[in-house]
């Protein structure tokens, strides 16, 4: 007998022998009995596919689907395609998640299927979280998405990344595919559309995703021409998604025009044609400046001859 709608879990997995088994774990750690683990191994060298047919998850054995690299977007696709749950629960493969996590998204979404559930969430680094900093609402709240964005992008930053949301089948229907063509920050891109689509975002306490960075070989942490060009194109796809929101809301404009000026303070000296493309969309958006980000020194540089003279410090002691 069921006990509850199913949850489809969709993993995109590259080379993730040294995680994987980490983020299954998490998985067959929820309370909530009914997932269904599909996995697309996306031309991994490693022993990727070996240990996701050996596992099972809530007694059922995890549907692998072996594809030429092609991408963690095409991966993410293929993997919907083949889902089956009411409900979608997105993981990278070295990201874990709270046991209560899936089951208290749900109980949250389940008189709003048209809605969004958030998590907090926490960055850890090396093999478990220990003890970590969370981020987000520690309460039980609904609101309309734009308010939410702006809360969570007050200064620019906020991270979307897709272990902190559940999403139904019909809204994720709406939403549309995972675009293809982005390497970085697609998921940004694809969360901004379904929070547009939504009818709002229900944040739930005790509902917690745990983002692992310090990996070796992460997209998001590359600073290459062909990274920064998907991560500022990503910025067009999610300004023109915004369009008509940004015209009556000057906090939301502020927010966007401070993450345009966190792209071009990352991607300096880098891509310097993105770089002045990104100040200037920053400057048409908002008049509130973003300060650049560094110790005492690096601050008074900026004040005395601008953020690139303190970006050029930056490097020269070794942060890229």
């Amino acid at each position: 007998m069921s006990k509850g709608p199913l949850v489809s879990v969709v993993i995109p997995c590259f080379n993730a022998s040294r995680t994987i088994v980490a983020t299954l774990e998490s998985l067959e750690a929820q309370t909530w009995p009914e997932i269904e683990v599909i996995a697309v191994d996306d031309g991994s060298s490693d022993a990727t596919h070996s240990i996701l047919t050996a596992r099972t998850v809530k007694a059922r054995a995890i549907t692998v689907l072996a594809q030429p690299n092609r991408g963690q977007t095409v991966a993410l696709n293929a993997g919907m395609r083949l889902a089956t749950g009411d409900w979608f629960q997105f993981l990278d493969a070295d990201d874990l998640l709270h046991p209560e996590k899936i089951r208290l998204q749900v109980n949250a979404l389940r008189d709003r299927p048209h809605s969004l559930a958030a998590s907090r969430w926490a960055r850890f680094y090396g093999e478990a979280p220990g003890t970590v900093a969370l981020e987000g609402a520690d309460r039980d709240d609904w609101m309309p998405a734009s308010d939410w964005l702006k809360r969570e992008w007050h200064d620019g930053g906020g991270m979307l990344f897709p272990a902190r949301w559940l999403v139904s089948r019909s809204l994720a229907q709406s939403i549309g595919p995972w675009n293809e063509s982005l390497t970085v920050n697609n998921d940004g891109e694809f969360f901004t559309r379904a929070l547009k689509r939504a009818d709002g975002v229900t944040d739930t306490a005790g509902a917690i995703a745990f983002y692992r960075s310090g990996n070796p070989g992460s997209l998001s942490g590359r600073r290459t021409p062909e990274g920064l060009a998907s991560y500022f194109r990503s910025l067009q796809l999610i300004t023109e998604e915004l369009d008509d929101l940004l015209r009556g809301d000057q906090r939301l404009r502020d927010c966007l025009g401070c993450m345009w000026m966190r792209f071009a303070y990352g991607s300096y000296p880098y891509v310097p044609d993105l770089v002045e493309r990104a100040e200037a969309t920053s400057k048409s958006l908002t008049s509130k400046g973003l300060p650049f980000d560094g110790g005492q020194t690096i601050r008074v540089v900026s004040r005395l001859f601008g953020w690139r003279a303190a970006r050029r410090l930056q490097r020269l002691a070794g942060r890229a």
